[in-house]
């Protein structure tokens, strides 16, 4: 909801650069080596008050690998210039920030963005995944997506499994990383989170 007002108020900009400081003042508190993945709107990749030496010294002073940081990159809205898009992006691969795209298969063009930007991660929308076991078209789909992954040395991910039928299919199909309320649902705090793992 709040990122439906920010919209509506022309501040989605402002909002996702306060998230991304909220997160990163979060993963001070863990101190984690894992990756943790960092949720952006695709117009924010470009701000530039969160790159380039800014975001070095950021990383440096939370102790945390830029390869550890993943810059999960929606899907729902358009990139209108893949030119800048991936000049921008640049600058955070240069110091070894991976990038996702996320909710694959319910976005603007995602087979251009795949195409074009080549990413770390492909994040399966909870669409393709609920039910899957129950469904032979999700399968398939599911499949071919593996495939694309692989021939591109993405990392699929699958998002939104629930029950055990839908891990132990998407297991079969060859999906290696999953999350969903199956295995957790979201913490209040995600020092909480961490420490059960």
């Amino acid at each position: 909801m709040l990122f439906t007002f920010a919209s509506e108020c022309g501040l989605s900009f402002e909002l996702d650069r306060l998230c991304r400081k909220i997160a990163f003042e979060t993963i001070r508190e863990i101190k984690t080596d894992k990756k943790v993945f960092v949720n952006t709107l695709t117009m924010t990749i470009h701000d530039p008050e969160f790159r380039g030496t800014y975001l070095k010294e950021l990383l440096e002073d939370l102790k945390m690998k830029p390869e550890n940081v993943i810059f999960e990159v929606s899907e729902k809205m358009a990139i209108d210039n893949y030119d800048m898009f991936r000049a921008a992006l640049k600058d955070y691969t240069d110091i070894g920030i991976v990038h996702a795209s996320d909710d694959i298969g319910t976005g603007h063009s995602d087979l251009e963005r795949i195409m074009e930007l080549k990413p770390g991660f492909l994040k399966i929308d909870i669409s393709f995944v609920k039910d899957i076991d129950k469904s032979y078209i999700k399968q398939q789909i599911v499949k071919a997506m593996i495939q694309l992954a692989h021939s591109i040395e993405s990392i699929i991910i699958a998002e939104g499994i629930e029950t055990n039928e839908e891990y132990e299919k998407l297991k079969e199909l060859g999906v290696e990383y999953g999350q969903g309320f199956l295995f957790a649902e979201p913490a209040d705090h995600l020092c909480e989170k961490i420490s059960l793992m």
